[in-house]
């Protein structure tokens, strides 16, 4: 008989598995730009596959060739935006967030991190301030929230925690960021600690 079999794991099909399929993919997309070297779609695709099987390197390398080619692409610069700030090359995350909120200033994942980042220094603190609090009534105001709306709310909760101060806004924030498909667990942790600590811890006077 047919269907029944519980908790026995089979040998996974390489080509059904989802690393089989991306290889194969990849091996697509890069056929096709093996025959057309400007062909931007294709470079793209094939940059965000190679991210996917872990190849970070390569990945970058056909992002910049995407930028270089069309730079009015504004998802180049911000791929290589998160992959320099995985590596701590802040300067750089600076350089490409900008260059994408100048392409596309609604663009509030990128936003956030920029404000983020601005927050950090006292001489550009108002201005992150004000690029994060635009990108969280963005966020807020999303029928739909998925991953870029909870990480600006988690990156607006961590500015408000650590920099500004105002922990009962950070609280929200986090809360609010928890409710997004797709939140970092992070945003849960912080707003745990944060509701976890005392009035007088969080410099909430008595009435």
């Amino acid at each position: 008989g047919g269907g029944g079999g519980g908790g026995g794991s089979s040998p996974e099909n390489p080509h059904l598995s989802s690393t089989g399929l991306a290889r194969r993919a990849k091996e697509a997309w890069e056929d096709v730009v093996a025959v057309d070297a400007t062909h931007e779609e294709a470079r793209y695709n094939l940059a965000l596959l190679l991210l996917e099987l872990g190849d970070r390197d390569e990945a970058e390398r056909h992002f910049a060739e995407v930028r270089v080619s069309n730079p009015s692409n504004a998802m180049a610069p911000y791929q290589l935006a998160l992959l320099t700030a995985a590596r701590g090359e802040w300067e750089n995350t600076a350089a490409y967030l900008y260059e994408v909120v100048s392409l596309e200033p609604t663009f509030a994942d990128a936003r956030a991190r920029l404000g983020a980042m601005r927050a950090e220094s006292p001489l550009t603190r108002d201005d992150g301030l004000a690029l994060l609090e635009a990108s969280v009534c963005a966020a807020v105001e999303c029928e739909e929230p998925g991953q870029n709306e909870a990480t600006t709310l988690f990156l607006f909760g961590k500015v408000m925690e650590t920099i500004v101060g105002d922990f009962p806004c950070a609280v929200l924030a986090y809360s609010k960021a928890v409710q997004c498909e797709g939140f970092d667990i992070e945003a849960l942790s912080r707003c745990g600690y944060l509701l976890s600590l005392s009035d007088a811890d969080l410099g909430i006077a008595d009435a």
